[in-house]
């Protein structure tokens, strides 16, 4: 396996902001389950699991909030994790690191950590 951070979205709905990263299994085999982290301004903030993905196959990891810490879940069918929190401002740095504790055997570790200012993030309005 070997599982790629390929980009996060901010996006914008009812006065949320949410950030999004996009994970994708770029080796040549089947990737188990791993442990990923959000991080805002280098704390993190969100500890979750995100399931096996097969070759070529991709996943989605909301974010919402950063400053009241709260419980990551599944929810289907949308294939995302959503995390909700109370937000009063944007924080400065945003972080998503999968395969955070090293679980599994990938062709390259460089690629799982993706870092963006979150004032300077694509943005998308969600109606």
């Amino acid at each position: 396996p070997d599982l790629n951070v390929t980009k996060i979205d901010r996006s914008l709905a009812e006065g949320k902001t949410t950030y999004t990263a996009h994970i994708i299994n770029r080796g040549p085999a089947f990737d188990g389950s791993t442990v990923y982290y959000w991080f805002v301004n280098y704390i993190s903030q969100v500890r979750g699991i995100l399931p096996g993905l097969n070759t070529g196959e991709e996943k989605t990891v909301s974010y919402s909030g950063y400053d009241i810490p709260g419980e990551a879940r599944y929810s289907e069918p949308e294939d995302r994790y959503v995390a909700s929190r109370h937000q009063t401002s944007l924080p400065g740095l945003i972080q998503f690191q999968a395969d955070a504790d090293s679980q599994l055997k990938e062709d390259s570790e460089k690629n799982n950590l993706l870092s963006i200012d979150s004032h300077d993030a694509k943005i998308q309005s969600l109606h």
